[in-house]
């Protein structure tokens, strides 16, 4: 999963109907690491096809365990920084909208309970932490 920031320091969102909640998210782009891959190629690669996203500029913020009480899977955050957008290239299940979000409402709206995404809460709070604000 990636929190991705463009030059101006927006949160890079993206919104899609979730099937097993039955709603619209508004979340971190994300996604699954095929065939043991590398943790951050994988990231980088769903960067560009989710939102069109791509920079030089990576840190990883953490790892951290997805339902560990009935599944072993592993989660891993990054932070993409002065992220371009271009052209994404979704797959044919996904419907994704890119939204850009101050840093500050996507906080609020965590702590409102209207970003409910783990990976996003996890991430724009460890984002929090290096950033200062």
């Amino acid at each position: 999963s990636i929190v991705a920031t463009t030059i101006d320091n927006k949160i890079i969102m993206v919104k899609q109907w979730r099937y097993p909640i039955e709603k619209e998210t508004l979340e971190i782009p994300s996604g699954t690491i095929e065939d043991n891959k590398d943790p951050l190629e994988t990231a980088k690669k769903e960067l560009l096809e989710e939102v069109g996203g791509a920079t030089e500029h990576w840190q990883k913020l953490t790892n951290y365990w997805i339902g560990n009480g009935v599944m072993r899977i592993q989660g891993h955050l990054f932070w993409a920084k002065n992220v371009t957008l271009g052209e994404s290239s979704q797959e044919d299940t996904e419907k994704i909208s890119t939204i850009l979000k101050d840093f500050g409402v996507v906080n609020e709206m965590i702590v409102n309970g209207e970003i409910d995404d783990e990976r996003t809460i996890i991430g724009v709070l460890m984002l929090k932490n290096i950033i200062g604000k």
